[in-house]
């Protein structure tokens, strides 16, 4: 209320009345100059305002790159799933082939080391291995191969040589050929000046009443000499063909020597072909005879052995049951996966276990015949024993899975499925490209549980965005 009070002390001290007599007095005076004033003045307030209420320019923040998972494409197809981990506990041996027992090595109650040999089957009750007489039969031939393939090399360098040989001896007889050929040239010449003078004389003896000596004789001198000199000429024809290279001898001969080179480089390609076919099926043959050996894979304590000898047994036919030791540093990781890849899992490449970060590379020891674990089959692995400290009992780690032959000419890779966008008229998948999402049209093929093949689109080093949330175009980052 104070204040309220001194605002009306001010406003009654100021002479309003005064300046409202002068400046009307002064716009009755100056129509026209109060006019442009007081337009000025409210230009004035107008640039004023507009400056005083002018936003300030703000620049543009550029967009961060997002984070994103990657899913790599390589040489050969291969699926990532999750493996669980079991550092300790009972571990099931079963058939990973059909056969008969032939021996059981072990009893219940007994301490077994990893790799230790369980049982031995057979493929009759005489005691006969057909996949051991095979990896021999394929080892026999591998180190045959081996033992000839010096020497066959050998044979072919040393018909190539033949062949250049023979080349180079039908080039020393065109020389030759060229030599007579001139020889019998001038030999013509000769006898063709010697058969010119015989027939002017003969001509001349014609003439002449009494010739001397007879013409009978001169004309058989003549015919002899004419008989000699075509036998010389087609002598020189067939010299000419000789040594004319464009002529068919020469060309039979350059084409047999190419020929020769030609079927001898794919022999000798064929002969290291089959090197490394014979080591493979070697390999092969082998795997075959090791699944007529089970083997513990941990260092433990057989609980129970299910089979006596004589008993037939199937694939997956339990055969025993051990126990880890408890002072055993053996770890076990178990894939879950569809029966598509089970069945089509690689036994000669390795797969990719991830560890804190680092990829080991191990081969399965065993993979499932029959579905553990509802609809899914089970692949298990040994983890390092150096490296069990690395995880823990129950924990869930990556694992890359070839599926498929390996170093296959025309790679098939899979892909997540949630990777994949699908539209009315094609499919598409995002790929990081210098850090930047970029679109790619793919062919997709069939479908493996969480996978799906990518028949046609991506190459070998390709690396596929997983997150949904990216749009070609956009910056990213590996998450």
């Amino acid at each position: 209320m104070a204040g309220f009070n001194l605002f009306k002390k001010v406003l009654a001290s100021i002479p309003i009345k005064r300046y409202y007599k002068r400046t009307t007095a002064f716009i009755k005076k100056k129509p026209l100059g109060s006019f442009f004033i007081a337009l000025g003045l409210l230009l004035l307030l107008i640039i004023v305002g507009r400056i005083l209420n002018t936003p300030k320019e703000q620049k543009a923040v550029p967009p961060l790159p997002k984070s994103v998972q990657l899913y790599g494409i390589g040489t050969a197809p291969k699926v990532t799933v999750q493996a669980k981990i079991e550092k300790a506990g009972v571990v099931k041996i079963v058939a990973q082939t059909a056969g008969i027992v032939q021996e059981v090595n072990v009893t219940d109650g007994d301490k077994v080391g990893k790799g230790q040999q369980l049982i031995t089957l057979s493929t009759n009750y005489q005691g006969g291995n057909a996949p051991a007489v095979q990896a021999q039969i394929a080892q026999t031939q591998y180190q045959n191969v081996l033992d000839t393939f010096s020497q066959q090399q050998d044979a072919i360098n040393k018909q190539k040589d033949i062949a250049n040989i023979t080349l180079d001896n039908f080039n020393d007889q065109q020389s030759i050929a060229t030599q007579s050929a001139n020889q019998t040239t001038d030999l013509i010449n000769a006898n063709q000046s010697v058969l010119d003078s015989l027939n002017q004389q003969l001509q001349t003896n014609q003439n002449n009443p009494n010739p001397s000596p007879p013409v009978t004789t001169q004309e058989s001198t003549i015919n002899q000499l004419q008989s000699a000199q075509n036998q010389l000429k087609q002598q020189l024809l067939n010299l000419q063909q000789q040594t004319d290279s464009n002529k068919p001898p020469g060309r039979l001969a350059n084409a047999q020597h190419d020929l020769t080179l030609q079927q001898l480089t794919i022999q000798e390609k064929s002969l290291e072909l089959n090197k490394e076919v014979t080591s493979l099926q070697s390999e092969m043959a082998q795997v075959n005879a090791d699944m007529m050996l089970p083997a513990s894979p941990v260092k433990g304590v057989v609980q129970r052995v299910f089979v006596h000898v004589g008993e037939q047994v199937s694939q997956g036919t339990e055969l025993a049951v051990i126990s880890a030791s408890t002072d055993s540093s053996q770890t076990i990781a178990i894939a879950d996966v569809p029966q598509q890849i089970a069945q089509n899992v690689s036994r000669l490449e390795t797969s990719n276990v991830y560890l804190n970060g680092n990829a080991y590379h191990i081969k399965p020891f065993y993979v499932s015949s029959d579905a553990t674990n509802g609809l899914l089959y089970s692949i298990f692995y040994v983890i390092p024993a150096d490296d069990s400290y690395l995880v823990t009992d129950g924990q869930y780690v990556n694992v890359d899975i070839p599926v498929g032959q390996p170093n296959t000419g025309s790679t098939v890779p899979f892909v997540p499925i949630d990777a994949v966008y699908q539209t009315q008229d094609s499919n598409y998948l995002l790929v990081d490209k210098n850090g930047k999402a970029e679109s790619r049209t793919v062919t997709l093929g069939n479908v493996f549980g969480s996978y799906i093949e990518v028949t046609n689109g991506l190459t070998s080093g390709d690396q596929v965005i997983l997150d949904r949330n990216v749009i070609a175009g956009d910056k990213v980052k590996i998450n």
